[in-house]
């Protein structure tokens, strides 16, 4: 039988939670039945982590090269308007390039999946004769698009992916008049690869027994409010036997660093950047603690609960849904003004400790049962039934 070709974009394959669902996604589909194309737009150079994780039987390549990705990364960060400007008239012109060379893999026939809706501005831009095409989205509620070329494009995917049933009733709701077939298939991660990889050392030697939280440092990911949350916890529960560890990078870092500088908390809270393998942190906590504001589904909380970990996240869709409304974890409103209570009624009781433990890790195993869902969609879609 004839491999049927699938053609599947990315933006980066950096370290973010949608780009490992990626990682994930790629090696579930057999290569006996597909011939795998993987088309990433940008080429981060050495901040492309999870290339190596890239499975051997997928082809890939970069739409964009690593010079113009260098030279848009100095332009965004200047404070020349000058290069601000050359950085906007740069950006789409990678896009532009992204999109000219994308065209010109596409065959009648494909199946183009756009793993993160980062086509969805130019899909009009490609030639999509006896293609079907999926948008897979990854964020928001599926809400009504304000931007009128993105809204307009919506109608050109045959199907949409939601990793949500909050974000798939937004979509019908907003989208259900188009040609538009939706789905709901929830993220899911390999269990055991994360287990092996979460039996490395971790290098660093100072760390306590410690809570851990990982994500980019920026706005949404909300470290400020878990910092000050923990700081409460400290003072005044007078714990100095718990440590709290952040893995990420990001914009809000030095805002972070001066807070914990300038609240003497230097030797409780520790920044510890981007870390390809953050498995091995998760093992070696006690607990972990999603801060997230917004999040359409919480990956890395899900991570953490294959090692057994307490696990605690502020309110958001994705939050509920990993811990089901709080039935297999702790879910916060506000961690600046909740989290030390929570944390002292936890870990003061052994009992209640092993009580949650146990049921992260029954959460974990449900989320495999997704992997089935995956392949029979993809199945659907290539009239392989």
């Amino acid at each position: 039988m004839k491999k049927k070709r699938l053609i599947i974009h990315t933006g980066n394959i950096s370290i973010g939670g949608q780009e490992k669902m990626l990682i994930e996604f790629l090696k579930i589909l057999p290569k006996e039945i597909y011939d795998i194309n993987l088309c990433i737009e940008e080429n981060k150079g050495e901040e492309n982590y999870l290339e190596k994780f890239i499975p051997e039987n997928v082809k890939y390549e970069f739409l964009t090269d690593l010079k113009l990705m260098e030279k848009l990364k100095k332009q965004q960060n200047s404070s020349s308007p000058i290069l601000k400007l050359f950085y906007s008239i740069n950006l789409k012109r990678k896009k532009k390039i992204a999109i000219k060379k994308l065209n010109k893999k596409l065959r009648p026939g494909d199946i183009l999946i756009d793993y993160d809706m980062g086509l969805l501005r130019y899909i009009n831009k490609l030639n999509l004769n006896e293609i079907i095409s999926v948008g897979w989205s990854h964020a928001g509620l599926g809400e009504k698009l304000k931007n009128k070329k993105k809204d307009k494009n919506m109608g050109i995917y045959n199907y949409i992916v939601a990793i949500n049933k909050s974000m798939k009733d937004g979509y019908i709701n907003n989208y259900g008049d188009r040609n538009i077939k939706f789905e709901c298939i929830s993220n899911f991660i390999d269990n055991d690869l994360i287990k092996e990889m979460g039996n490395e050392k971790i290098p660093e030697k100072n760390l306590g027994n410690y809570l851990l939280s990982v994500g980019s440092l920026t706005e949404n990911k909300n470290h400020m409010e878990l910092i000050k949350g923990f700081e409460r916890y400290i003072r005044e529960y007078n714990n100095g036997n718990i440590n709290l560890v952040i893995l990420g990078e990001g914009k809000e870092r030095v805002k972070l660093e001066e807070y914990i500088l300038d609240r003497g908390l230097e030797e409780r809270v520790f920044l510890l950047g981007n870390k390809s393998n953050p498995y091995m942190y998760m093992k070696n906590s006690i607990g972990y603690i999603h801060s997230s504001k917004a999040e359409s589904f919480a990956l890395v909380l899900l991570e953490a609960m294959v090692f057994s970990k307490v696990v605690i996240g502020k309110r958001n869709i994705g939050v509920k849904m990993v811990l089901e409304n709080g039935t297999y974890g702790v879910i916060l409103d506000d961690l600046n003004e909740e989290l030390g209570e929570t944390l002292n009624n936890i870990y003061s009781s052994e009992k209640r400790v092993r009580e949650l433990e146990n049921l992260a890790g029954e959460r974990a195993e449900y989320f495999q049962e997704e992997k089935i869902k995956v392949k029979e969609f993809i199945k659907k879609i290539c009239y392989l039934k």
